[in-house]
């Protein structure tokens, strides 16, 4: 039952007592009753020209005096002034959307704009558990909307306060990405993010060349300047198109090109450690492209063929989707 209808039904349970009270204690008609009672819990306390004179009729008065400010108080918090605060207290502290407790080893997204947009659909695509941040209700309500079966909740609130972040579970997260063009906020949300988590990777957006930085510094472990890499892809889609076009179907997981772009990390277990890039015969045995290796913060691109791999690296190889899946089962043996 919804409260507005809980709260009709108490209100009537407290009519109904006083009506039929002041009719069995003082004979009243059912109008006269029902006025009595209207006035009584009302705290109008008017009965007319003719009013309660029994110790029954004073005893239905006053409890149901108590029973009808009960009932009215009742409603004032739950429906009216209630959900009010409750949405109030959502903006402020970061209350909204249940996001599953069990949720572990997932990306916490700031900001559903355009981009956060964007990225929650690669997310997705790629299979990534993910929970949003995001201050603005309505973008909040929107989401509700799409569905996303590896969206795990989202959370109304800013993502810079250390009780939002812990509500969704950064301590538990692999990645936080950042979407916010509000350099100076980045730059503390991944502050107190680092402090919370410290094996968080932190991926942000830099609207200004001189935040970047700044945000390495404060713990980002990638910075995309989104005007830098906006005109670098304009120059070149008008100069190189095709370089582009392919680069951009590779990167893209939602679309349905021939060929991806994907990595795989070298464990501790792995029987590829040691082992020198023509050794690993990965175009032989999966038909997929050795391109790079990423080593800490480091990508060496096309690697020689002496280059031998160690624990932590990650392989970046290209192929078509069922090339990747082979190079993958490959590296992960």
């Amino acid at each position: 039952m919804s409260e507005s209808g809980r709260s009709i039904g108490i209100l009537g349970a407290v009519v109904l007592y006083g009506t039929v009270g002041f009719i069995f204690f003082e004979g009243a008609t059912l109008p006269t009753a029902l006025f009595w009672t209207v006035m009584t819990i009302t705290t109008v306390g008017y009965y007319g020209s003719v009013q309660p004179v029994t110790m029954g009729g004073h005893f239905i008065a006053s409890t149901s005096v108590i029973g009808g400010l009960g009932a009215l108080l009742y409603i004032l918090q739950n429906v009216f002034t209630g959900p009010m605060l409750e949405g109030k207290l959502k903006e402020v502290f970061g209350m909204g959307v249940e996001i599953k407790k069990d949720t572990a080893n997932h990306t916490v997204v700031c900001g559903y704009g355009d981009i956060g947009e964007s990225v929650v659909e690669e997310l997705n695509a790629n299979k990534e558990l993910f929970v949003i941040v995001e201050r603005n209700p309505d973008r909040v309500k929107k989401i509700d909307g799409r569905d996303f079966k590896y969206f795990k909740g989202a959370l109304q609130g800013d993502a810079s306060r250390e009780d939002v972040l812990k509500s969704a579970f950064i301590e538990r997260a692999k990645n936080l990405i950042l979407t916010s063009k509000d350099d100076a906020n980045n730059v503390f949300i991944t502050l107190t993010a680092k402090s919370m988590n410290r094996n968080l990777r932190v991926v942000t957006t830099a609207s200004e060349a001189g935040a970047i930085k700044k945000l390495y510094a404060a713990g980002a472990d990638q910075v995309i300047s989104s005007p830098e890499i906006g005109g670098m892809l304009l120059a070149n889609a008008s100069i190189r198109p095709s370089v582009v076009q392919f680069l951009q179907d590779a990167m893209t997981a939602t679309d349905v090109g021939e060929v991806e772009v994907d990595t795989v990390r070298i464990s501790e277990n792995s029987r590829f450690i040691g082992k020198s890039i023509e050794t690993c015969e990965c175009k032989e045995l999966t038909g997929a492209l050795f391109v790079g290796v990423g080593r800490g913060k480091t990508v060496i691109p096309n690697p020689p063929n002496d280059f031998k791999l160690e624990e932590g690296d990650e392989v970046i190889i290209l192929g078509r989707k069922d090339e990747i899946k082979r190079a993958k089962e490959l590296f992960s043996s």
